[in-house]
């Protein structure tokens, strides 16, 4: 833009990942032991070897692109001199005090025990199907209405079933309770339809008479890690104005130490 004249040398960028998780793979690499048992240096070769092994290709589709760039005084991001470019422009900001340390959420891989990169990550995206899951808890209560039934609880979020806390419904919705198979389960009335074809509705209640039930928790591993006051709070059945029945079965399993809730926030009585 200023009439200067800047030399078009391309660019290698070696990016390492891909390569590494390459050459493990070909010569059966199963993590770092067994990089370094084989010797760094020989895998450092290697992977060097296959980034060059592509060089040709990639001359031949920046030719067809019609990019004009000049590949004899070209560079490559693995060349030491480009290297010990990058730490110097780092050591010029780091004396001017430029460079600080911070924390941040990193992609990481197990596999190959290193951070992971946004375009590294994007890579490896897919999409697949999460399915929920809806769970069976018994209320424990003696009063006659509400003895020996259970309500069906929906979650879209299995892993945190150890630490469920508490179940929330819809203070105002109706609820029928199915009979099936010598059992009965507590659901939305508006999501009947959806979990049983032909349903023996043996009672019906309002969300708010559900309210204040104790339940049996899928396990209690969790409990030895909160106080007697935390405990009395938990395994209860709770209010929330934001229970939907467009899915599950109008009641929710909520675990906030996840730092979410299937609704977004935690109702009021439970954190009061």
């Amino acid at each position: 833009m200023k009439g200067k004249k800047v030399p078009r040398g391309f660019g290698w960028d070696c990016h390492g990942l891909p390569i590494e998780s390459l050459v493990q793979n070909e010569l059966g690499l199963a993590g770092v032991a067994e990089i370094q048992k084989l010797g760094v240096d020989k895998f450092n070769e290697t992977c060097r070897g296959k980034v060059l092994k592509y060089t040709s290709e990639w001359k031949k589709t920046v030719r067809r692109m019609g990019r004009w760039v000049d590949f004899d005084k070209g560079y490559k991001t693995m060349d030491k001199n480009f290297m010990e470019s990058v730490w110097w422009v780092f050591k010029q900001c780091f004396d001017k005090g430029l460079i600080y340390q911070g924390y941040r959420i990193q992609p990481y891989s197990p596999a190959l025990a290193t951070p992971l990169s946004n375009f590294e990550t994007n890579q490896g995206y897919k999409d697949r199907q999460d399915p929920s899951l809806t769970l069976i808890f018994p209320l424990n209560t003696d009063e006659a209405k509400f003895k020996d039934t259970s309500i069906l609880v929906w979650t879209t979020t299995p892993w945190t079933l150890y630490s469920n806390f508490c179940i929330v419904v819809g203070p105002d919705m109706d609820y029928n309770l199915v009979e099936q198979d010598g059992k009965k389960y507590w659901i939305a009335a508006s999501r009947t339809a959806a979990y049983f074809k032909n349903p023996n509705i043996v009672d019906t209640c309002k969300g708010s008479e559900l309210v204040g039930k104790d339940y049996e928790p899928l396990s209690r591993i969790s409990d030895e890690y909160v106080t007697p006051d935390q405990l009395s709070r938990h395994y209860k059945i709770y209010p929330a104005d934001y229970e939907s029945t467009e899915d599950g079965t109008g009641a929710v399993h909520t675990a906030p130490s996840f730092g979410f809730l299937e609704g977004g926030r935690l109702p009021l009585a439970a954190t009061a």
